[in-house]
């Protein structure tokens, strides 16, 4: 199993869904900031990832978090339809 951890911050509300199967779900995005060395300076570059969170994580993330809005977290990438979904695993929205 494949772990990440991960800074970023929500670039929209979250809203809440729930599966066919009535599962609660919770998709998200956030952007994430890497500084790249070049020549004598440092460019910034951002990065979009999607999130997931199911039933309890995703009611919580669905009540507490915003737009704009820092989230720390650990995630499990999975590959869905040739795109990198992360699940999370733990959190704390700061």
């Amino acid at each position: 199993m494949i772990k990440t951890h991960g800074v970023g911050v929500l670039i929209e509300d979250p809203t809440l869904e729930r599966t066919e199967w009535g599962t609660k779900i919770v998709k998200f995005y956030v952007t994430t900031e890497e500084f790249i060395k070049k020549g004598k300076g440092k460019v910034k570059k951002n990065h979009m990832f999607e999130l997931q969170a199911y039933d309890s994580g995703a009611e919580t993330i669905v009540e507490q978090a915003r737009k704009g809005n820092t989230i720390i977290f650990e995630a499990q990438p999975r590959n869905e339809n040739n795109q990198v979904i992360f699940r999370l695993k733990e959190f704390k929205i700061v």
